[in-house]
């Protein structure tokens, strides 16, 4: 059996509704920063000083425990509404054996279109009340201190200054781009489709490729933002904001197929002025240079893995943090092979995206490639920021002196730790 069968055939969509989809994806980013974290502190890496500049100490281990609960409650709560909707569901359809839950998620059911549709709101207004609600409870200067971080990525002007935590938040959003557009039509299907007739209309409507360009815009807004910062100076922030922007076209292109293939199901001519193969050659042509642009970027800029070595010779750089370079080699590979899941669209039996367990499948996958991209991007910063050149020793500032990043000596102590107060000053900047 074939990829492509084995999606066809798993019905995603009656097991996990769209709007739950979202949910759960959210708790995996919750749960893959927590394990970040976690994973960073074990490998000495001072995480606390690259993101928070802190001063005094505190153990970050309570940090990343207390994103490991937030996260848990909030699965809890997602996979108990969701029980809660099928339940509901499953007692109208034994009352109306007529009633159906639309294939692609669409809430509601076209014989009874008010049967569970009010369950999944009430998840969400659960969800936000967890996040927003100013009670001491459910780690409040956590939930607090990631809706300042928010705000400042989201709301700054391109005169901001941007810090190396809004950096990260930010490019993390980007790889939850897909989810954005999600929750735009999770949105529609809950408040506008409860009768699932206005389904096409939903996974149509222009607010989903608007949503989804949101996390690229902000970055792009960063790189502007830095790049004013140094008096016009430093075209490797032009340079990135190009990668950035390099994504808005992949998403138009990617929009226009959508209601041709939409037109087309209806029996309706295409309206539009590219043909299908036109439309297909062109978002080709993009994705190809948006996936390989930023796996060149990841590699030689956010990573500093490739550097230009004697002789004009590239070759990795001589000091790696993480003692087996091995780590690094299959990091590069695996950011390759994620980076390129698209090619799976030229292969004619494996249309993954065709079905939403396929669609979720690949936001797993691109949130995996952001997971191990944060753990070499700090890694990077943190290298960077001691000082080491590829031919001297480290300076002061973030190796103890008693021995180098990646030696045998055991630095955790200084470099697992985070000051809660210094956090709160630095959100509200």
């Amino acid at each position: 059996m074939d990829i492509g069968n084995i999606f066809e055939e798993w019905d995603f969509s009656g097991t996990v509704p769209l709007p739950y989809r979202v949910l759960l994806m959210g708790c995996i980013g919750v749960f893959a920063w927590a394990s970040n974290l976690h994973i960073l502190a074990h490998l000495r890496v001072d995480v606390s000083n690259l993101l928070f500049n802190a001063s005094k100490s505190s153990p970050l281990s309570a940090l990343y425990r207390s994103i490991y609960t937030l996260g848990a409650a909030f699965l809890a709560m997602t996979l108990i509404n969701m029980w809660m909707y099928k339940w509901v569901v499953a007692g109208s359809d034994n009352n109306n054996a007529s009633g159906t839950v639309d294939a692609r998620g669409g809430m509601g059911q076209k014989s009874n279109p008010r049967a569970g549709i009010f369950v999944p709101i009430l998840g969400y207004i659960t969800i936000l009340i967890m996040i927003f609600a100013p009670i001491n409870a459910l780690f409040k200067k956590e939930r607090f201190r990631f809706l300042r971080s928010m705000r400042h990525v989201m709301f700054s002007g391109f005169k901001s200054e941007v810090s190396f935590a809004d950096v990260i938040l930010a490019d993390i959003l980007t790889s939850f781009a897909r989810v954005f557009g999600d929750l735009a039509v999770a949105l529609c299907l809950m408040f506008l489709d409860r009768d699932g007739t206005n389904t096409d209309a939903c996974y149509g409507s222009i607010l989903v490729p608007i949503m989804t360009s949101i996390p690229y815009f902000i970055r792009l807004r960063q790189c502007l933002s830095e790049y004013i910062e140094s008096n016009y100076t430093t075209d490797r922030h032009l340079m990135n904001a190009l990668k950035y922007a390099s994504a808005f076209p992949v998403i138009i292109i990617s929009s226009l197929q959508k209601s041709a293939k939409a037109a087309s199901l209806k029996g309706q001519p295409n309206s539009g002025y590219f043909s299908d193969s036109s439309l297909f050659k062109l978002w080709l042509l993009f994705v190809a240079i948006n996936s390989f642009y930023s796996f060149y970027w990841d590699i030689y800029h956010d990573w500093s893995l490739i550097q230009v070595q004697p002789a004009r010779r590239f070759g990795m750089r001589s000091f790696l943090h993480y003692e087996d370079p091995v780590f690094y080699y299959m990091a590069v590979i695996l950011d390759f092979l994620l980076r390129t899941t698209w090619m799976l669209k030229l292969v004619s039996n494996i249309q993954i995206e065709e079905y939403e367990g396929g669609v979720f499948t690949m936001e797993c996958l691109e949130v995996l490639r952001r997971w191990i991209w944060v753990l070499f991007r700090m890694e990077s910063e943190m290298v960077k920021r001691s000082g080491y050149a590829d031919s001297g020793p480290l300076s002061a500032g973030l190796v103890s002196s008693g021995g180098g990043v990646g030696g045998d000596t055991d630095i955790q102590d200084s470099n697992n730790v985070i000051l809660m107060e210094d956090l709160e000053s630095w959100q509200q900047k």
